[in-house]
């Protein structure tokens, strides 16, 4: 599984993955880049729930999206604004082939799946 991360803030960010008690690290992200991240397929095993946290360098800000359920294949696609409180989170799913490039699967609601356009 990827995680892909697009830093629009102004600050580093360290970005974090969580599943219930267990935190991984997955990197660091510089201001204004975009990076990837694998995330093991043991860490999502089991259907769970994984949220991403990230930690603003040097400050007390931060940005906890909801928890989203993944599959293996899925990109988890989190950008980081400005302003974080309109950062978003999405998930695009893979399904064992090439993901559908012009759909992203949405994590504002994880109880209600839909599709939106890709920004």
């Amino acid at each position: 599984m990827r995680v892909e991360i697009a830093n629009l803030h102004w600050r580093d960010v360290t970005v974090f993955a969580t599943r219930g008690s267990a935190r991984r690290r997955l990197g660091l992200v510089t201001s204004n880049s975009t990076r990837s991240f694998a995330l093991s397929s043991e860490f999502i095993a089991g259907g769970y729930s994984v949220a991403l946290y990230a930690d603003v360098v040097g400050s007390d800000d931060f940005y906890r999206p909801l928890p989203v359920t993944v599959s293996l294949g899925d990109v988890i696609v989190l950008r980081l604004r400005p302003a974080l409180a309109q950062s978003n989170l999405s998930v695009r799913p893979g399904g064992g082939g090439e993901p559908d490039r012009d759909t992203l699967w949405t994590g504002e609601d994880p109880s209600a799946r839909r599709l939106s356009p890709r920004p």
